[in-house]
């Protein structure tokens, strides 16, 4: 089993200028099983409330534990726009998870780092995105 703690975005490199960037939602982990399963905990930093203070209005954040996991086969979301596009897990990594885009009938897949992956189905419900797909159909 492989650990990872504290997963960060991959740095950004434009014009030979290198960004290192923070992980301001939380702190996230994962153990994984290679090829076999991915496990995904941490906080998550979600929204409770607005409030005045001397410097003006300021949000207020809450630390949300969160737990899953995901094996192969399992239904995960890998992009999102409008409509929520998911399909099973196909390959768990060291480093990325692999999920076969479901919406097409040839083989693409797409393969997400794991900063992606867990911001990306912390709270995925695949049931729920396709009612809401379904929705949303109705008014494109």
């Amino acid at each position: 089993m492989k650990t990872h703690t504290n997963i960060v975005p991959r740095p950004s490199r434009r014009g030979g200028v290198v960004t290192e960037f923070i992980n301001d939602r939380g702190t996230w982990n994962a153990d994984i099983v290679l090829g076999k399963s991915i496990r995904i905990y941490g906080t998550l930093k979600t929204y409770v409330k607005n409030v005045w203070t001397r410097r003006g209005r300021e949000n207020v954040y809450e630390d949300v534990p969160f737990d899953r996991t995901f094996v192969i086969s399992e239904f995960a979301e890998y992009d999102s726009w409008n409509l929520s596009y998911y399909g099973p897990i196909t390959k768990i990594s060291a480093n990325s998870v692999t999920i076969a885009d479901k919406n097409f009938s040839s083989d693409r897949k797409k393969r997400l780092d794991l900063y992606t992956f867990i911001s990306r189905n912390v709270n995925f419900n695949h049931i729920r995105a396709n009612e809401k797909n379904a929705e949303e159909m109705m008014y494109l």
